[in-house]
This record gives structure tokens, C-alpha cells and sequence, in this order.
């Protein structure tokens, strides 16, 4: 706790040092799609699902932002027994607090190309159904943790993410989260360490895009105009 506490002081001084440069609060949403990885024994394709994910956040101060996202789609895991595969989908809302490295370091800079950021998150993930797995137990199957039709579980994040601008207000944004969540979340317990914590990786891109009132950069005054 107490490194935890230095670190997260050292976070707050490194980023409140650096003084804005025209820097206005603002809101913004990102819309972003992309893959899932329910980390287990199977081979690797096997347990990739689609994810997606809708955020709005809100810019206080130069170098941090907070965020309330949604994501969610679909996570993949195989059977005890036969490794027979199956499948759950789930929705996660979460509450993300993000770093903008780049303004800690550089400054602030509205039009700066590349912007580098770390998250880390807390929510929770709610299992919305769960039938797959319910019919292979049906058949004979075991499940430790087996969860249906709905379930909440607790969920908590780290991420590392990039906003490449392409226009004032709209940045193609991509991000890579670690999930945690849980044993009971994909309904069993892994093999080798018994009861653990189920990890799931999440690689998406999208869009940013900035709202509300922007100052205006002032034009240079053009030569003045010579009489006819």
C-alpha cells in the first residue's frame, strides 16, 4: 500500500507540474471495435472473440482525463473433459482513469500528431448468457464455476493506448487492455493452477472524437490593402 501510495504521488506531481499551454477542458467519445483473448489451454486462435467497446470521457487537465466505458461482446473457453468449445457473452462497464504521457512530458499541445496513454480501470463485467456451457454440463460436463443465465462479477484494468490525429477534432485511436476478472468468470478453473484469476486481452481501434468549445487560433493579420 505504502508503494502504491508513493507511486500515485509521484503520477500527481509529474503531471500537475507541467503547466498547460491553452489548455480548455473538454468532452469526447470514442467508438472503437476489435478482438478478445480469454487467456486458457487451448490453442491460441481457438480463443479469440470479437469485442467492442463505446466510451465517453471527459479532459479536466492537460495530462488526465476520466472515462466511462462500455465494452464487451463475447469471451471463448474450451471444457475440462473433452475440450469441447464453447462460448458466453458478457458486457462490461468500467470507470478509467488515463494518462496522457506525451502532454506530461511535452506539454500541452492541441494539434500534436502522436499522443501516447496508459488506463487503469475498475467496474465490473455482467455475464448475459451462458447456454453453451450450460448444455455441455447438461451432457455430462463439469464446471467449478459454472454461472446461468446472468451473473455479475468484478472486474479491474490496465491499458495502453495511442491517438493518432487526424483532423482538430477526430483521432484514430488504438488501445491494448489487460482484463481481470474473477475464477468464475468463464465458469471454470484452470487445469495446472486450480483456482486463479481469469485474464482477458483486448486489442481495439477506432475513432476519438473531441466535443464541446474550442478557442480558436488567431489568423496572422494579412498586408493591408493599397487604395485604387
Amino acid at each position: 500500500m505504502k508503494r502504491l501510495t508513493l507511486v500515485l504521488a509521484l503520477l500527481a506531481a509529474f503531471s500537475f507540474g507541467v503547466k498547460a499551454q491553452d489548455f480548455t477542458p473538454y468532452p469526447y467519445i470514442q467508438l472503437q471495435g476489435g478482438a478478445a483473448y480469454d487467456f486458457g489451454n487451448a490453442d491460441f486462435a481457438k480463443l479469440i472473440s470479437p469485442a467492442a467497446q463505446i466510451a465517453v470521457g471527459y479532459q479536466f487537465v492537460d495530462c488526465w482525463s476520466l472515462r466511462f466505458a462500455v465494452n464487451g461482446w463475447q469471451g471463448k473457453h474450451t471444457s475440462w473433459q473433452t475440450e469441447s468449445l464453447y462460448s458466453y457473452k458478457y458486457i462490461q462497464p468500467n470507470l478509467d482513469l488515463i494518462l496522457d504521457w506525451s502532454a506530461g512530458f511535452f506539454g500541452w499541445r492541441e494539434d500534436r500528431p502522436v499522443s501516447v496513454y496508459t488506463l487503469f480501470g475498475v467496474g465490473s463485467a455482467i455475464g448475459l448468457e451462458n447456454q453453451k456451457a450450460a448444455d455441455l454440463a447438461g451432457n455430462g460436463e463439469f464446471f467449478e464455476h459454472l454461472w446461468h443465465p446472468v451473473k455479475p462479477f468484478w472486474n479491474l484494468r490496465s491499458g495502453l493506448g495511442t491517438d493518432i490525429r487526424l483532423t482538430d477534432r477526430v483521432a484514430l485511436n488504438l488501445e491494448f487492455d489487460a482484463q481481470y476478472y474473477p475464477d468464475s468468470f468463464n465458469s471454470r478453473e484452470n487445469r495446472h493452477t486450480g483456482s486463479s484469476p481469469d485474464y482477458h486481452f483486448v486489442v481495439l481501434g477506432g475513432l476519438k472524437i473531441d466535443l464541446g468549445w474550442r478557442p480558436k487560433k488567431a489568423k496572422p493579420a494579412g498586408a493591408p490593402t493599397p487604395y485604387q
